[in-house]
C-alpha cells in the first residue's frame, strides 16, 4: 500500500501522465492553460529575469528563440546561479562532502551552460547578466542582510564570484 501511494504522489508531484495522478495533474493542467486567453507580444524589447540558469530556457526557450529570430532583441537576467544545490553539486563533482569551492564550481558551470544556452537561443552575450546573488540567500537579504554583508552557506563568500568579461 506504502509503494503504492508513494508512486501516486510522485506521479502527481512529476506529472507522469502513466499513472493515475499524473493523468489527473496533466489534465488539470491542461484545461487550466486552456481557459488562458490568448496574447500577442508587443514588438520590441523582452527581458526575461530568470531566478537562476535554465530557467529562461525551460519557461521561455521558444518565446526568446522566436523573437530574437524575428530581430526583437532579448535581455536575460540571472538572479543566482543556482549554486545552493548540494545534491547537484556531488553529481557534478562526484565528491563528499560539499565543500565551498565546489558548490563555486557548480556555479561556474551553469553559468557557462547558461552562456551557451542563450547564444543558441540567439541572445548575444552582451545582453546576458549574471546578478550573482546567492543562492537561496534572497530572503536573508531582504530581511536581515539589507544593510550589513551575508555570507552564503553554500559558497562561503560575500560577493559574487563569477563575474566574467567580454
Amino acid at each position: 500500500m506504502l509503494a503504492v501511494l508513494t508512486s501516486q504522489v510522485t506521479a502527481l508531484i512529476n506529472g507522469w501522465s502513466w499513472l493515475p495522478a499524473g493523468a489527473w495533474l496533466r489534465h488539470v493542467m491542461h484545461r487550466s492553460v486552456e481557459r488562458l486567453p490568448e496574447r500577442d507580444l508587443p514588438d520590441g524589447r523582452l527581458l526575461f529575469v530568470a531566478p537562476h540558469p535554465d530557467d529562461e530556457a525551460l519557461a521561455a526557450g521558444g518565446l526568446i528563440s522566436e523573437r530574437t529570430r524575428q530581430g526583437h532583441p532579448v535581455f536575460i537576467v540571472y538572479v543566482t546561479m543556482g549554486d545552493g544545490f548540494p545534491l547537484d553539486t556531488v553529481l557534478l563533482t562526484h565528491t563528499l562532502p560539499v565543500r565551498h569551492a565546489d558548490n563555486q564550481a557548480l556555479g561556474l558551470a551553469r553559468q557557462q551552460e547558461a552562456l551557451r544556452a542563450s547564444q543558441l537561443l540567439g541572445v548575444p552575450r552582451a545582453q546576458v547578466t549574471f546578478l550573482g546573488f546567492p543562492d537561496r540567500g534572497l530572503n536573508a537579504l531582504m530581511s536581515t542582510h539589507f544593510d550589513q554583508p551575508f555570507t552564503s552557506r553554500y559558497t562561503g563568500v560575500q560577493q559574487n564570484p563569477y563575474l566574467i568579461t567580454g
